[in-house]
């Protein structure tokens, strides 16, 4: 018998600065595996694509043990990390970049499907997660912002996406700031605080699955029956599933074919009454930037201001440095203060940073890579949604399940060839300039 090739991550997830959606949640003891075990199926990945993936594959064979891997504390990568909005859909071409009709039709019925899944399962295991059905807000602060929001109305519209115009006196009514000028109300997202909300969805799992955090996988045989090595443990399986998102290329697969982009975000300390009171709706709101690279904000449920700006070409190892992080709460100390001046003495509480994917063609990877092997990536920051209903597809083919929906993600192209290093860093960088000029005095 031959030597069996075996797959080494040469880069794992890092914990990093803990993000704030769960630095406000109570301590949650990690379950690390231990010991030899054998499983039908190992899922790697506890993100929202995972979550979904080991639910699925738990209802479609219920007498099989799942083991739910991941590398750290569940919450504490991406799906934790983000600015807790569950998009339901894309407009063509402004929404993203280069996105053809035909795809953002493609992705927002697949997001469509997502959105709905998860509010199905919030009501369905009363998670509290302070889910929200009202709509997300897109603004801009100058007159380039307005021009390219009426094109994306058009956009959203041409999805089956319900959108409002909203003047720039209703903007400022729900969002208690005049900083901005009119805009749109995008229907059919969710607002959440996503870290509740993947703790809730992971507690709701069916008994056959088994959640093992900060268990990194730190190598596994290329080939069936697999041998999954943990550091305390191993699990021999006859089919993997992976979900690690960003990380999928440290096991091979779409190498050179993503850019990854760093995103920061600050939450504040709650509000006090006296500052509550100077909203003129006493209300949650989301406001998405009507072009990439300007600030994205929140009220939560519990008063408190969370904003999200300042996004750079990711480092190559993937991490965040204390020093850059301070300089990023600075900024977001200064575009709180210029939207809500009376908020001046709101302590800021918690800043982190969190990693995007984003394929040149807004493509996917998704499907069967081996004997066994199975895999889902690419949520090009809309991971949310998309990422719950790849994890679910996927499930539903190992396992021999039909739909169109299934038909539709594989239709999605695999992400293509991105030029290498550094060209890859100069377009991004390049980019990012443009779209902050773009978006000044944002």
């Amino acid at each position: 018998m031959g030597i069996r090739a075996s797959i080494r991550p040469p880069l794992l997830p890092g914990d990093g600065q803990k993000s704030g959606w769960n630095a406000i949640l109570e301590d949650r003891p990690t379950s690390p595996l231990q010991g030899n075990h054998t499983a039908e199926w190992v899922v790697v990945g506890a993100g929202f694509t995972g979550i979904s993936c080991a639910r699925r594959l738990a209802e479609l064979r219920p007498n099989d043990r799942i083991i739910l891997v991941d590398a750290l504390p569940l919450g504490f990568g991406a799906s934790g990390r983000n600015s807790g909005v569950v998009t339901e859909s894309l407009a063509p071409e402004g929404g993203i970049k280069g996105l053809s009709l035909d795809r953002a039709r493609q992705k927002t019925r697949l997001m469509n499907a997502g959105t709905e899944m998860l509010r199905r399962l919030t009501r369905q295991h009363a998670i509290a997660c302070d889910w929200s059905d009202k709509p997300r807000i897109k603004a801009s602060t100058n007159p380039v912002g307005e021009s390219y929001l009426r094109g994306l109305k058009e956009g959203y519209e041409k999805v089956g996406t319900q959108v409002d115009w909203v003047s720039k006196e209703e903007v400022r009514h729900q969002l208690g700031t005049d900083f901005y000028g009119s805009g749109i109300a995008i229907h059919g997202n969710g607002i959440v605080q996503p870290a509740a909300l993947l703790r809730g969805l992971a507690d709701a799992l069916p008994g056959n699955v088994i959640l093992a955090d900060a268990s990194p996988v730190i190598e596994m045989s290329s080939e069936a029956p697999f041998r999954v090595t943990l550091p305390a443990a191993t699990i021999t399986c006859e089919k993997v599933m992976l979900c690690s998102n960003i990380f999928l290329p440290q096991f091979g697969f779409g190498r050179g074919r993503y850019m990854f982009l760093a995103t920061h975000a600050s939450l504040t300390e709650p509000m006090s009454a006296e500052q509550a009171a100077g909203f003129p709706v006493n209300e949650p709101f989301s406001l998405v930037p009507a072009i990439h690279g300007a600030a994205s904000l929140r009220r939560t449920a519990d008063n408190r201001i969370l904003m999200r700006k300042s996004t750079n070409y990711a480092q190559p190892d993937l991490r965040f440095d204390g020093e850059a992080l301070s300089e990023v709460r600075k900024a977001h100390r200064k575009a709180i203060d210029d939207r809500w001046p009376a908020l001046r003495e709101l302590p800021i509480a918690h800043t982190w940073g969190g990693i995007v994917s984003y394929p040149a063609n807004h493509g996917q990877m998704f499907g069967k890579f081996g004997p066994g092997l199975y895999a889902s990536s690419s949520c090009c920051g809309i991971g949310v949604s998309l990422g719950t209903i790849s994890g679910t597809l996927l499930a539903d083919l190992a396992c021999g399940e039909g739909s169109e929906l299934l038909d539709l993600v594989q239709a999605v192209p695999a992400p293509t060839p991105m030029p290498p290093e550094p060209f890859r860093r100069y377009i991004a960088e390049k980019a990012l300039r443009n779209s902050t000029r773009k978006c000044q005095p944002d």
